[in-house]
């Protein structure tokens, strides 16, 4: 056959047999639901997990919660780099138990590991290590970073790490064979308690871990201000108004981020960071904080002092008694909710003074929030004296007399505020 006639039947072949497709067989609609149909088969051949990594951290541990673990009675010196400096440390020889995620398969197992100093010893077949933050911290109590190198495909999403907890002494009377009685002061053993807590790691920095720790920050202040509201605690700065009327909520969305973040790691990451903070709070829940104190005696979320008659604490507990705030500190600072309510009644007291000081205007001061925050951070004298100095006079940096740490405070704010973070 001739090759052009050939050609021809081929085209009016070909043609015919494109009239049997319908219209939009080659539509990009068409297209995207033959992929959709594709995906649909692999994902018959491999279903999605029924199991998230949220569910795992959350999920119930009694076994960690009840497992002994045992802890040495001499201290191990070590030293430790953070930012530059070298710190002396020293710690008892313990028993730390990890929960560990398979991610591949969703199964977990608790494994124990032996922290001697600094060194960390590992049970045969695995290879974790303590992961070293940017400011130098590595070894932070429970919650500690641990990267898992072997096995792979394995997340630590849990510990249980020993506290030794010492009892005060005890004073006994001790009769003598002669019938004597005299007072012997003994020193109570040991106890100790396990902290079972979520130690951040990058590996649990996903983007619902994050968002549910916004969700819960959120909620942590909403229900301190509706408690607030239900107690009718009307604020002392302007005294006609409630608490939460004259307080906007963000203020104590971003105050926490700040107590609760190292300003060196916040300079060199300030996101990363934020980030940090709301993985804690979203896997550790209602134990995020609540047993942390610094070496100043600040505790809890919103890390509050109780320094005897003088701590702020005991004060906004005994100024605003219509708060019913928990009495006893230890409990009171631990409770998240309880710990928003004081801080909220703290900066009114603050504010309360500001504007006997400086007048009403001081409310719409669009830098009330760091006013207010520096406060807190800080004896109030030195917002005074730097207000005194600046109020009025047109000056862009406001807080020249604030101490060093009161300035940092600031430096985070500042980001938050400008970021709207978190």
């Amino acid at each position: 056959m001739p090759k052009k006639i050939f050609l021809l039947f081929f085209l009016l072949g070909l043609t015919g047999s494109l009239l049997f497709f319908p219209d939009n067989f080659f539509s990009k609609e068409r297209l995207t639901s033959t992929i959709t149909v594709s995906r649909a088969e692999e994902n018959q051949i491999y279903p999605p997990a029924p199991w998230s990594l949220l569910d795992k951290i959350l999920e119930d541990d009694p076994v960690l919660n009840a497992m002994t673990l045992k802890v040495g009675d001499t201290e191990i010196p070590y030293t430790e780099e953070r930012s530059g400096r070298i710190f002396k440390r020293k710690d008892y020889e313990k028993e730390i138990a990890l929960k560990l995620l398979d991610t591949s398969s969703g199964q977990t197992e608790i494994i124990k590991i032996t922290k001697k100093g600094q060194q960390l010893v590992n049970p045969p077949g695995y290879l974790i290590e303590v992961v070293t933050r940017p400011s130098g911290i590595a070894w932070n109590a429970w919650n500690t970073s641990y990267k898992v190198v072997e096995p792979s495909h394995r997340v630590v999403i849990k510990n249980s790490y020993p506290v030794i907890k010492s009892l005060k002494k005890v004073t006994q009377t001790v009769t003598a064979k002669n019938g004597d009685k005299k007072k012997v002061v003994k020193t109570a053993p040991n106890i100790v308690e396990n902290v079972v807590y979520a130690p951040y790691s990058d590996d649990l920095k996903t983007l619902a871990i994050q968002l549910k720790g916004r969700n819960d920050l959120a909620k942590i202040v909403q229900t301190a201000r509706e408690l607030l509201d239900q107690r009718g605690v009307y604020s002392k700065a302007v005294p006609d108004r409630l608490i939460t009327a004259v307080l906007p909520a963000e203020f104590y969305l971003r105050r926490p981020v700040i107590e609760q973040s190292d300003l060196g790691e916040f300079v060199l990451d300030p996101e990363g960071t934020v980030s940090r903070f709301l993985v804690i709070l979203a896997t550790n829940e209602k134990r995020a904080w609540s047993e942390t104190c610094n070496k100043s005696g600040a505790c809890g979320l919103y890390q509050f002092t109780d320094n005897g008659l003088s701590g702020t604490y005991r004060t906004v507990v005994k100024k605003y008694p219509s708060a019913q705030l928990n009495k006893d500190f230890q409990v009171g600072a631990s409770d998240q909710v309880n710990s928003a309510m004081a801080a909220m009644l703290l900066d009114d007291l603050n504010l309360a003074e500001l504007v006997r000081k400086y007048g009403d205007k001081i409310l719409n001061d669009p830098r009330l929030e760091e006013y207010l925050a520096a406060s807190y951070n800080g004896a109030p004298r030195w917002v005074y004296k730097s207000l005194n100095a600046t109020l009025g006079k047109n000056v862009a940096e406001w807080g020249r007399y604030l101490k060093s740490e009161t300035k940092g405070f600031m430096t985070k704010l500042r980001f938050l505020v400008n970021n709207n973070l978190p």
